[in-house]
């Protein structure tokens, strides 16, 4: 009986930064590991080690288009893979071809390296429900607003009830696309991908 893991194509590599505050960060799928490489520091996950995915669109006031690949490894170790590159201050490049690409790569070997790995798309219930509480809050402030102090308003505060109603169409496709659920390794929701050719 062969005890050897099967054997994983070419080495698949994607590049990104999150925020000013990280470092440009380099994951390679290569073999039974995936190597993360940040600034001269190097760190290795075996895939066998991978417990949990989760993948979730997640936009942004700047960031319309964000998607996120969250890793859970055994050891209590997270990593946070995102489809948008931080350039500088509400300037990032969206890099959502190669994105997904390596995030189905991901996902193919992790279903032979990884058979017992979870698979969450969205974000959490409790996250769910803390959001929706927030958004309905402030729509019920912007309601309060426009109908009791609609004619002292000042220009800044009108700029901010435009910004918000506004957002009420992206709250409600991110509703739509983040509702919590698990999906088979080989049916990654298109909710949490960019779209084929983006």
């Amino acid at each position: 009986m062969n005890s050897q893991p099967p054997p994983i194509g070419a080495a698949t590599s994607y590049e990104t930064r999150l925020t000013l505050f990280e470092k440009v960060r380099t994951f390679t799928i290569e073999g039974p590991r995936i190597r993360i490489e940040e600034e001269g520091r190097t760190t290795e996950i075996l895939l066998s080690d991978i417990v949990d995915v989760r993948c979730r669109y997640y936009p942004t006031r700047f960031q319309l288009n964000r998607f996120e690949c969250l890793l859970q490894a055994k050891g209590g170790i997270k990593v946070k893979i995102g489809n948008q590159f931080y350039l500088g201050v509400a300037d990032f490049e969206d890099r959502s071809r190669d994105y997904r690409k390596f995030v189905v790569a991901l996902h193919v070997a992790l279903a032979k390296l990884s058979p017992n790995c979870v698979f969450h798309s969205g974000v959490t219930k409790t996250s769910l429900y803390l959001i929706a509480a927030f958004l309905i809050g402030s729509m019920l402030t912007l309601a309060f607003l426009i109908l009791f102090l609609r004619a002292s308003l000042p220009g800044f505060a009108v700029v901010k009830l435009i910004i918000l109603i506004l957002m009420i169409p992206i709250s409600i496709k991110w509703f739509y696309k983040n509702k919590p659920k698990k999906y088979r390794i080989h049916a990654i929701p298109t909710d949490v991908l960019p779209p084929k050719g983006s």
